[in-house]
């Protein structure tokens, strides 16, 4: 996860030179919710040398219910977390 100068704006890093920003174009997967108990999972796998990244349910998902996923919290500072809003029992009060 990357701020992108915006505070409810973030990019998902693909590789150390390499973030999606998809504020202004990009698929439906954007709109994908964080959550400290995601009910999809991120994948990445490489076509011809480029990287690409899907979102993949884990579990069944029923119509209506928000498409979440973890956008990790591993390499963020202490002093840049954000409290977290996502209201799971497993909720880790931050991000």
């Amino acid at each position: 996860m990357v701020e992108l100068n915006s505070r409810h704006t973030y990019g998902m890093e693909v590789t150390s030179r390499e973030v999606i920003d998809a504020r202004r174009i990009g698929g439906l997967a954007r709109f994908a919710n964080r959550s400290c108990c995601p009910n999809c999972t991120i994948e990445r796998w490489e076509v011809a040398g480029e990287t690409c990244c899907g979102i993949f349910a884990k579990q069944a998902i029923s119509r209506g219910d928000e498409i979440t996923i973890n956008y990790g919290n591993e390499f963020v500072q202490p002093d840049r977390r954000k409290r977290c809003l996502c209201a799971a029992d497993s909720c880790k009060g931050f991000m």
